[in-house]
């Protein structure tokens, strides 16, 4: 079977509501995983359940996980020292029976600054909720009020006045067409660029409503 830590969930995808049993190995090592609780099904199931608390790296384990169908965003997070990034839609998910989505708490680290909506690209009008950590590092922001999707959404954030830099917190994007091109100016200690055309923005709406 090679390394059942590099095992995922993508030969099941369909097959929403069936429940399946891995082994993970002992002193095995963390893979790529997108999401918190619910995962893309191309994610590393034994990492998943490490970072949801079943089993230790060190220890492995027996884990029950469960098909699910993929869903429009993916939000990542820190927890148990795993850290998973974030994704746009996919096709199929994984959960664990007994770590339920919504069950656990995440947290997200200085990595956090370096997202943005690239993934979303074409969605628009789509909302995905995002994660700033505190005391985070200002990244590059194009735009005022509507950035392009390769500006970082917590400097963004900030700029636009929703969060500080020493606090962090919880933003809604909203994802836009591209646009002719984009004013750049200086506001809450941020200064954004001006740039040319391109091919996809985000913003944040004003009510803050998650998708």
């Amino acid at each position: 079977m090679g390394d059942i830590w590099l095992l995922t969930a993508k030969d099941q995808r369909g097959k929403n509501g069936t429940k399946f049993t891995i082994d993970c190995t002992p002193n095995g090592h963390i893979a790529s995983l997108w999401g918190t609780e619910t995962y893309t099904d191309d994610s590393s199931i034994c990492s998943a359940a490490v970072q949801v608390g079943l089993i230790t790296v060190a220890a492995g384990g027996k884990v029950e996980y469960q098909i699910a169908p993929g869903l429009d965003a993916y939000t990542g997070g820190v927890a148990n020292g795993v850290t998973s990034e974030a994704y746009a839609s996919w096709q199929g998910s994984f959960i664990f029976p007994a770590a339920p989505p919504g069950s656990g708490h995440f947290n997200v680290g200085p990595e956090s600054w370096t997202v943005n909506a690239k993934a979303y690209k074409g969605q628009n009008g789509t909302r995905v909720t995002l994660q700033c950590s505190a005391n985070g590092t200002l990244g590059s922001v194009y735009g005022t009020g509507t950035y392009t999707d390769d500006s970082s959404v917590c400097t963004a954030a900030v700029h636009v006045g929703l969060i500080t830099v020493a606090k962090g917190g919880t933003v809604v994007i909203q994802i836009a067409a591209g646009q002719a091109s984009y004013k750049g100016s200086t506001a809450n200690g941020v200064t954004s660029s001006d740039y040319g055309s391109w091919d996809g923005s985000f913003l944040f709406p004003k009510d803050q409503t998650p998708g």
